[in-house]
């Protein structure tokens, strides 16, 4: 019992799709991107972690989904006390996504596919 979590499914439901249609109704996708990620790693967040953290973050200027992804890698972050394991996971993700998005602004789009694949591989 110690493994659950306190958690408001109705409230956080709502609050997930307020967001999503505040933000183009890119959120949703930007969770299942996320999700995606969390399971290829191993869960390492749980999934009610993933929401509220996306719930909570501001998105300003974003209007695609990349510049969602690259927003959501820019400010998530874990905790001092996290395993050292996930924090190389995440350090690792994002780092790969700054990469990302370098490549964009470089007008290299190929290349920045390469490196998001490296975080979200294709199923």
């Amino acid at each position: 019992w110690l493994e659950w979590t306190d958690t408001d499914p109705s409230g956080t439901n709502q609050a997930l799709q307020d967001k999503n249609k505040n933000n183009l109704f890119l959120i949703k996708p930007l969770v299942r991107l996320i999700k995606y990620w969390n399971a290829v790693k191993g869960y390492p967040f749980s999934s009610f972690s993933i929401e509220q953290h996306i719930i909570n973050q501001s998105f300003w200027g974003c209007v695609t989904l990349k510049d969602y992804f690259y927003e959501f890698w820019a400010q998530f972050s874990y905790s001092y006390d996290s395993p050292q394991y996930v924090k190389t996971i995440v350090d690792n993700a994002k780092k790969v996504a700054t990469q990302a998005k370098l490549y964009e602004t470089n007008y290299l789009p190929l290349h920045a596919e390469t490196e998001v694949k490296k975080i979200v591989p294709p199923l």
